[in-house]
């Protein structure tokens, strides 16, 4: 029985060291739909959960670890009787704090610079189509033509998100960024729609020659 819990231990320990060096390299590589997912419960599949699981135990006990072994220098007799009547030195309750609010805290902020490179990705976006917009916006044809070019994009990215899997993680697909793309070229095609309504007068009105 105690060989049969070793391996269970040893495995779970190589695939939270995997999970972890796997999420830190999709972190640094960027433009990862895996963690991209920790935003919403509803683009996780149950492997991802797993996969994000699995790396946030690695990430806890190499935090706990290093913390412990940087913490030498603390007597080992500096400590206390915890609520089970086991001693538990100052050494080893550093070492769970460090690796709690150090694991979060280093969780939540490669999150959030995940979310926040997508979310850039989408704003430099919607600032170029503005300026083709607006570049265009001295002749009709030119606008016509910028706003077949976005419908072109748009029309791709719809495409894309109707080839994903169809499976749970897949139920929202405007929540993925092709889905927020699309809706961003939705609502700068309506905005050049306005902009050749304003301008359709304007040449109505010049004398023929």
């Amino acid at each position: 029985m105690q060989s049969l819990f070793r391996v269970a231990f040893v495995l779970l320990s190589v695939a939270s060291l995997s999970c972890l060096l796997a999420y830190i390299y999709l972190a640094s590589k960027g433009g990862s739909l895996a963690l991209y997912s920790t935003q919403s419960a509803r683009l996780m599949s149950r492997q991802k959960k797993v996969f994000v699981s699995l790396a946030f135990v690695g990430l806890l006990v190499c935090l706990f670890a290093g913390a412990h072994a940087l913490l030498f220098w603390l007597p080992a007799d500096w400590g206390g009787i915890d609520e089970s009547g086991e001693f538990t030195s100052l050494r080893e309750y550093l070492s769970v704090l460090v690796a709690l609010f150090g694991g979060l805290g280093l969780g939540q902020f490669i999150d959030k610079s995940v979310h926040r490179s997508f979310y850039l990705s989408e704003a430099y976006a919607q600032i170029e189509a503005l300026r083709l917009i607006v570049e265009a916006s001295t002749s009709e044809a030119s606008l016509k033509g910028v706003i077949a070019r976005f419908e072109h994009e748009r029309a791709q990215l719809l495409k894309r998100l109707d080839d994903l899997p169809k499976s749970h993680e897949c139920d929202q697909p405007l929540l993925w960024p092709d889905g927020q793309m699309s809706l961003v070229y939705g609502s700068m095609i309506a905005l050049a729609h306005e902009q050749l309504a304003r301008l359709q007068p304007l040449s109505e009105a010049r004398p023929k020659t």
